[in-house]
């Protein structure tokens, strides 16, 4: 009984330690899963404390923007409120402008550009104008200054502050003055006298009335010398032109002059032959031939003799010539003529320098009269239609928009021994085709 029981404690002792063993390898094995899970914690504090610095240091930039953004915020709302002021100080300003206008607009219809220019005014003339214009502006009392101002070297300076501007606004724009833009620069001119009189009121100084009629004046001697000038240098290249016209008229004159003289002597030598053989012939038959011929003969020496009786009085009168009507609808359209005059012999010869002149089509025809006083005639026309001159700044060009109906009517009332024959539709050949291709 004794050796069972010590065999139990045996055994039982032997069991204990055996899980006493297995209990402390399985504590060890939850330690170290603990540890484990202790050191995992760890990292992710660590982790987390990383994340929760960077979103520390994101909330800090946040802030750091959100400042700026209230600083741009109020930097805006000053702007605004600075341009309200401006758009306060623009609505102001249109009033005064508008002030301005009104009193620029009085002056100007006080007083408007001449454009009636004396034809027998020269630009030369009207240079030496504007040069006593120059003088009367050195003698001129040019500023008004406040008497306020006792010393001369203090009124002095005002007045080169005032003149000195102006003075150099006003040659500018005169520098700058074309025909079309007259009235725009007379413009500026007045707007200028009234801006730099506003600037000085309150100093007590301005520029005289008398001053801006003088530079008004300026510039209306100025725009008339222009258009003088202008007019001056057309009727130069005019007479150039007819200088060249005329000579070339002449030498084709004197060149058929010369060509009819030998047909005539051909066709004298020619009737002599033919009356010796007529005198010698014994045969009827023959002499009957003679006789035919003889009379050609007679007739185109009487054909030359008439064209030499015409070469000659072309060649004595001088103002003998030709108006054309021509038109060119595919260069300028419907119903615009060219109203010329032409010396030449065979006046086709001028069309077709014209035609190749510049223009995409070649001209038509409509009529071609002779004259004895071409120049004349042609002058009457260009006053009959000078309401329909395509340019009426520069008359030379001699294109008029009016109908061909008008032209005959003008022609058979007031020249009805012109000899001419007219041709209404215009045949237009190479503008109708170009039509047709470009379908």
């Amino acid at each position: 009984m004794g050796s069972l029981l010590f065999f139990i404690i045996i055994i039982w002792a032997i069991y204990w330690f055996k899980k006493s063993k297995n209990n402390k390898t399985e504590s060890k094995k939850q330690q170290d899963v603990l540890d484990e899970r202790f050191k995992n914690l760890s990292s992710e504090k660590d982790s987390l404390e990383a994340q929760k610095k960077k979103l520390n240091e994101k909330e800090e930039k946040l802030n750091q923007q959100q400042e700026k953004i209230d600083s741009k915020i109020s930097e805006l709302d000053q702007i605004q409120s600075e341009i309200k002021k401006l758009e306060q100080d623009k609505i102001n300003l249109e009033n005064v402008i508008v002030d301005i206008d009104n009193n620029v607009s009085n002056t100007i219809a006080e007083s408007s550009i001449d454009l009636d220019i004396p034809d027998d005014t020269t630009s030369s003339e009207l240079k030496s104008k504007l040069a006593l214009l120059k003088n009367e502006e050195k003698d001129m009392n040019t500023t008004d200054v406040d008497q306020s101002y006792t010393s001369q070297r203090i009124a002095n300076n005002y007045k080169r502050k005032l003149l000195t501007p102006f003075n150099s606004e006003v040659s500018g724009i005169l520098n700058n003055l074309t025909i079309s833009n007259v009235e725009s620069s007379r413009n500026k001119i007045v707007r200028s006298f009234e801006k730099i009189n506003k600037i000085f009121k309150d100093d007590g100084v301005s520029l005289t009335d008398d001053l801006l009629s003088l530079k008004l004046r300026y510039l209306d001697l100025t725009y008339q010398y222009l258009v003088k000038r202008s007019q001056e240098k057309e009727q130069q290249k005019a007479i150039k032109e007819q200088m060249v016209e005329e000579e070339r008229a002449r030498r084709e004159l004197e060149a058929e002059n010369k060509k009819l003289d030998k047909e005539h002597k051909q066709f004298s030598n020619e009737l002599q032959r033919l009356l010796k053989y007529l005198n010698n012939s014994t045969d009827s038959v023959q002499s009957e031939m003679y006789a035919d011929e003889i009379k050609g003969i007679k007739q185109k020496i009487s054909d030359v003799e008439e064209r030499q009786s015409d070469i000659e009085h072309r060649q004595t009168n001088t103002r003998a010539g030709f108006v054309y009507i021509i038109s060119n609808i595919g260069s300028f359209g419907e119903n615009i003529f060219k109203i010329g005059m032409t010396k030449r012999l065979n006046p086709l010869d001028r069309i077709n320098e014209l035609s190749s002149a510049s223009v995409p089509i070649i001209f038509d025809v409509h009529a071609m009269i002779f004259s004895d006083d071409a120049p004349k005639l042609e002058n009457e026309l260009h006053q009959a239609f000078a309401t329909n001159a395509v340019n009426k700044i520069n008359p030379r060009k001699e294109f008029y928009n009016v109908s061909i109906d008008d032209i005959s009517k003008e022609i058979e009332k007031n020249h009805p021994d012109a000899i001419m024959q007219l041709t209404k539709l215009a045949k237009a050949e190479e503008y109708r085709r170009s039509l047709e291709l470009s379908k």
